[in-house]
C-alpha cells in the first residue's frame, strides 16, 4: 500500500489554491480542474485530466475513488503487472491528498482510452450486432484477456455494455473498462450477474472466479445480439425469481432470436452451474470452428405439494428460501413451528434438508423469540433449502467470500456489524461449506478463516474483537480509528506518522491508541507480542497502562519505521509521569525526565520505552529504596528509645558511665604523671 509521507502534512488550504494540480509519486499530474465526466466510474469515482511530468507517452486520466474502503486494493499491482492491451489496465496508483475533499484518497491512473464507451456510441437501444461482429470484434478481443486472468487467478467483474469501449476510432476491436474503483461486482446490474452473485448485496459478491466474468460475457453477447436490454420489462426482484425458476439461459434469451451456433456458446456461458459452465478456453476452441455440446439446465426439483407462504405457493425450496430471505420475521415464525422441515421431508423427500432443517427448528424453539438464535435458525434453514445462495441474515446477503469485504465497506453500519457476529457466532459460514454439494480446494480455507474470525470475535478485548476480524481479512483496509480522521492509512507506518502529524494539536490526557488502533497495528505486525495486547485489557493499573500503550507502538516503529517520531514521542513523554512516580527516588526521577528530552529530540519511542522501563534503573532504585527503608527503621528505633527515657535509664547509665570513668581516670592518671615528671625534673 502507498504511504503517505509524514514530512508533507496534508493542508487542504495550501493544497486547494495550487495552480499546478495534485502531483502523484513525482510523476504524473492530475489537473482537479479539469473534470472528465465520459470516464467517471459508475461506481463513483470520478475521472481527471492527467498527464506525465516528462510530458512523453500517451494521454492519461485519473480516476480518484470517494472512499478507500470501496476500492480493490488487493488486486492493483496484480493489474499494473499484468499490462494488458484488452482493458484499461493502472499505470500507477497511490494515497495522497485530495484538497477537493480535504482528506487522503486512492488516485488510479489510466492510459486515456482511444475510442468511446459502447453505450454512449449506441444508445439504450440500438441496431443488433450480427454474428461475425460478435465474434470478431467482441470475442477475439476479450477471450484472450480472460485467459490471461484466468491463469493469475484474477477476476475482472465488471463486464458490462457501458464498461466497453473500443480500441480506435476505426471501431474494430474493443477493449474493457476498469474493474478497479469499486468492489468486485459492486455496479454489476442483476441482470449480468449469476443466481447466487445477484442475490448478494453488491458490496458482498467476492472476488468471485472467471465462470463469474464469463457469465457476464454470455449476457454481453445477448444483449449485443438482441439491441439492448433483452428484458427491459422485468425488475431485479423478477429477473431473480425468473433465473431460480427457469434458469438464466431461458429467462434472458426471451424472445431473441438466435441461430443454433449462438445458442450454442449462449447455453455453455449462461450455464447456472459454474462447475459446467464454459471456460475461456472453451470459447476459444467455440471461435476456432469446434463444436460443444453444453449440459442442458438442471432446474430446481418441485415439490409434491406446495408449500403457501404469506398467501403464496411455493413449489421448490430455492424459490421458497427466496421469499423466507425477503420477508425475514414472517419467516422465522415458519421456521419455529416446524412446518418448513415437514414440507421439505413429505413434499420433496429431502432427508438431509429436512434434517438440517430440524436442527435449524430446534434451535428456533430454544430461544423463544429472542432474536438471535431465531436469526442463526432461520439462515440456517436457508442454507439448507438452496445451498448454493449466499449466507443470508436478516439485510445480510453475502457469498461466502464476500462476508468481510462487506464488512469493510459497511463497517459504519450498526446493523452490518450486527449481523457479521450473528454469522460468525451462529458458525454459518461452516454450515454453509457443509452443506456444498461439490468440494472445491478453496472450502477449506474458508472454513478456516471463520473459525479463526470466530475466535478473535470472541476475545472481546483491545486487539481482538470485531475491529480485528475487519483489519485480518481486509489487508488493505485503512485503519478506521477516529483519531486518523481525514486520513487514508494502510499500514503501521503510516499510521505512526498520521499519530505524529495529530501529536501537536493534542491537548490534556488523551491517549494516541484506541481498539481500532490496536487491532489495526495487532492485525498488521504478526511479530507482536502477545503479552502487550493482555495489558492492555488491564486499565486499572494507569502506570503499566500507559507503559504498555508506549510499548504497543514502540514495537510498531521498531518493526516498520518512520525511524524518527519527534512530536509523537513528545506526545507519550507528557503521558509517562505515572510511569516515573513508580521510581522511589526523586533524584532517578529528575535524571529520567532530563534524559526523556533527549529521546523526544531523537524522535524514538523504543529509546523512550526502554529508559523509562529500564530493568537496571529499577533493580538500582529498589536497591536503594531498600537502603533507605533500613536506614530510616534504625532511625525511628532511636528516636523511639530516646522517647521512651532511654538516656536516663539507670542500666544505660551505668554501662555508659563505666567506660567514661575509666577514661577520665586514665586521663587524670596521665595528668599527675606528667606533673610529678615535671616537678623531679625541676
Amino acid at each position: 500500500m502507498a504511504e503517505i509521507n509524514p514530512e508533507s502534512p496534508f493542508d487542504p488550504g495550501v493544497a486547494a489554491h495550487s495552480a499546478t494540480g495534485v502531483v502523484v509519486k513525482d510523476r504524473y499530474q492530475v489537473f482537479t480542474d479539469q473534470s472528465l465526466p465520459d470516464l467517471d466510474s459508475p461506481c463513483g469515482a470520478k475521472a481527471f485530466v492527467a498527464k506525465r511530468l516528462s510530458g512523453e507517452g500517451v494521454p492519461l486520466f485519473a480516476l480518484v475513488c470517494h472512499r478507500g474502503t470501496d476500492f480493490r486494493a488487493d488486486a492493483v499491482i496484480s493489474f499494473i503487472r499484468l499490462q494488458s492491451t484488452k482493458a484499461l489496465m493502472p499505470v500507477d496508483f497511490d494515497v495522497m491528498p485530495w484538497p477537493p475533499e480535504g482528506r487522503y484518497l486512492p488516485v488510479l491512473i489510466f492510459e486515456k482510452p482511444k475510442g468511446p464507451r459502447l453505450d454512449q456510441l449506441l444508445g439504450e437501444t440500438f441496431e443488433p450486432w450480427r454474428e461475425e461482429q460478435i465474434r470478431d470484434v467482441l470475442l477475439f478481443s476479450l477471450t484472450p484477456f480472460l485467459r490471461d486472468l484466468e491463469d493469475r487467478n484474477l477476476t475482472h467483474r465488471a463486464i458490462r455494455l457501458d464498461n466497453i469501449f473500443y480500441a480506435d476510432p476505426s471501431q474494430r476491436e474493443v477493449i474493457l473498462g476498469e474493474c478497479l474503483s469499486g468492489p468486485p461486482a459492486f455496479c454489476q446490474p442483476v441482470l449480468y450477474e449469476p443466481i447466487d452473485s445477484a442475490l448478494s448485496h453488491p458490496a458482498g459478491r467476492g472476488n468471485g472466479t472467471t465462470a463469474d466474468d464469463l457469465y457476464a460475457l454470455g449476457v454481453l453477447i445477448l444483449v449485443l445480439m438482441h439491441g439492448g436490454n433483452p428484458i427491459p420489462n422485468m425488475t431485479d426482484e423478477e429477473i431473480v425469481t425468473s433465473k431460480i425458476e427457469r434458469g438464466s439461459y431461458a429467462t434472458l434469451v426471451s424472445k431473441t432470436r438466435l441461430s443454433l451456433h449462438m445458442v450454442e456458446i449462449l447455453r455453455g456461458l449462461l450455464c447456472d452451474n459454474p462447475e459446467e459452465r464454459w471456460t475461456a478456453d472453451d470459447v476459444g476452441l467455440w471461435l476456432n470452428g469446434r463444436h460443444l455440446s453444453p449440459k442442458q439446465p438442471v432446474l430446481p426439483k418441485r415439490a409434491q405439494r406446495g408449500f403457501k407462504f404469506l398467501n403464496v405457493t411455493y413449489n421448490s425450496a430455492e424459490l421458497l428460501a427466496y421469499a423466507l430471505a425477503k420477508n425475514w420475521d414472517a419467516a422465522c415464525e415458519v421456521v419455529r413451528n416446524g412446518q418448513l422441515e415437514l414440507w421439505v421431508r413429505r413434499s420433496l423427500s429431502d432427508e438431509k434438508k429436512a434434517n438440517l432443517i430440524q436442527i435449524a427448528s430446534a434451535q428456533a424453539g430454544e430461544s423463544m423469540d429472542s432474536g438471535g438464535e431465531s436469526d442463526r435458525a432461520l439462515a440456517m434453514a436457508l442454507v439448507a433449502l438452496h445451498p448454493a445462495a449466499p449466507l443470508r441474515l436478516r439485510s445480510l446477503s453475502a457469498k461466502i467470500d464476500g462476508v468481510f469485504r462487506l464488512l469493510m465497506v459497511q463497517f459504519d453500519d450498526p446493523d452490518t456489524r450486527r449481523q457479521v457476529v450473528e454469522i460468525l457466532k451462529g458458525r454459518i459460514g461452516q454450515a454453509w461449506i457443509d452443506c456444498q454439494l461439490t468440494v472445491r480446494p478453496e472450502y477449506n480455507s474458508y472454513k478456516k478463516t471463520y473459525d479463526v474470525g470466530l475466535r478473535r470475535l470472541l476475545q472481546d478485548r483491545p486487539g481482538y474483537g470485531l475491529e480485528r476480524v475487519l483489519y485480518d481479512y481486509n489487508p488493505s483496509m485503512p485503519c478506521l480509528s477516529p483519531l486518523l480522521d481525514g486520513g487514508f492509512v494502510a499500514d503501521i507506518r503510516s499510521v505512526l506518522s498520521a499519530l505524529d502529524r495529530l501529536a501537536p494539536s493534542i491537548s490534556g490526557d488523551q491517549t494516541p491508541i484506541d481498539r481500532h488502533i490496536v487491532a489495526f497495528l495487532a492485525a498488521r505486525h504478526i511479530g507482536m507480542p502477545e503479552a502487550i495486547l493482555r495489558g492492555l485489557n488491564d486499565q486499572s493499573n494507569e502506570a503499566n497502562y500507559r507503559l504498555d500503550m508506549l510499548r504497543l507502538l514502540s514495537e510498531g516503529q521498531r518493526a516498520f519505521g518512520p525511524p524518527r517520531l519527534c512530536a509523537l514521542t513528545g506526545w507519550f513523554s507528557s503521558l509517562c509521569e505515572p510511569v516515573l512516580e513508580t521510581y522511589r527516588s526523586r533524584a532517578t526521577r529528575e535524571k529520567l525526565r532530563e534524559s526523556m528530552e533527549w529521546e523526544v529530540q531523537e524522535g524514538s519511542l523504543n529509546g523512550l520505552f526502554y529508559l523509562i522501563d529500564d530493568i537496571r534503573t529499577r533493580q538500582q532504585d529498589n536497591l536503594n529504596f531498600e537502603q533507605a527503608q533500613a536506614m530510616f527503621l534504625t532511625c525511628a528505633r532511636e528516636m523511639a528509645w530516646i522517647r521512651a527515657g532511654g538516656l536516663t535509664e539507670p542500666t544505660y547509665v551505668k554501662r555508659l558511665a563505666r567506660p567514661v570513668a575509666t577514661a577520665i581516670s586514665a586521663v587524670a592518671a596521665s595528668f599527675a604523671f606528667l606533673v610529678m615528671t615535671v616537678i623531679y625534673v625541676t
